[in-house]
């Protein structure tokens, strides 16, 4: 599941939301993109620096576990319906901290390296296990129209998406097909048609939309920002 990110620049006293489009394709250029309505995602802040304090509480990494430098097998059995096997919320988060990602906690674990976030979401009725992950790529530049950066929030993911799923996919071939099905749905955008696009690979529901972004700016100074992600969730019995 894709969120429509809105990108917040503080100009002066004020913050004033100028455009919220999906595309991002050179039209983008004479102000002509199309609005978007918002969506669950969570809210995206180009300028803004990743948090350094850690929270202590609602499911925080624990000394005792550890990631496995491998991953985790697809194949192995989930631990609730719709959960992703093998790992627990905690250990994704102490996974994702050992490769350098700055994590907090607000609801579920966003945690974030660069022009690469993760959000950890736990299972409704088992907190401790996961429902599913979603990673996500950006590209940002502090002007008000951006035709580079869809293609930069796609180089992103296509970057930081092999290391984030070597914490909990093992198969290097089952890594590389859900590489190659979140790039298919990068190049779209939010707006267009068949942007939302769902499949299995090795054990995992998968689902992308396409890109989408924002530009935010006051006084003739503005933020442009896109990203686009791939949602990987457990398979559930339905």
């Amino acid at each position: 599941m894709v969120a429509i990110v809105g990108a917040l620049m503080l100009i002066g006293a004020g913050v004033f939301v100028v455009t919220r489009f999906t595309g991002g394709s050179d039209d983008a250029a004479d102000g002509s993109a199309k609005p978007v309505a918002p969506s669950t995602r969570a809210t995206e802040r180009p300028v803004q620096e990743a948090p350094t304090e850690q929270p202590s509480i609602g499911g925080s990494p624990t000394a005792g576990e550890s990631p496995s430098a491998s991953g985790t097998p697809s194949a192995l059995a989930a631990p609730c319906n719709g959960c992703l096997p093998g790992v627990t919320v905690n250990s994704l988060v102490t996974a994702f901290r050992s490769k350098g990602y700055v994590c907090k906690l607000d609801r579920r674990w966003e945690c974030n390296k660069g022009t690469v976030d993760v959000y950890i979401s736990p299972h409704y009725s088992k907190p401790k296990y996961a429902e599913y992950v979603d990673v996500s790529g950006s590209g940002s530049a502090r002007v008000q129209s951006c035709p580079q950066c869809p293609k930069a929030a796609g180089a992103s993911l296509k970057q930081g998406l092999p290391a984030a799923l070597a914490s909990f996919v093992k198969d290097a071939s089952v890594r590389q097909q859900i590489v190659t099905f979140a790039m298919q749905g990068a190049g779209i955008p939010t707006s267009g048609p068949s942007s939302t696009r769902d499949t299995k690979i090795g054990g995992y529901r998968l689902s992308t939309q396409g890109y989408s972004g924002a530009t935010v700016g006051k006084n003739g100074k503005y933020v442009t920002f896109y990203s686009t992600s791939i949602t990987i969730r457990g398979v559930a019995e339905y």
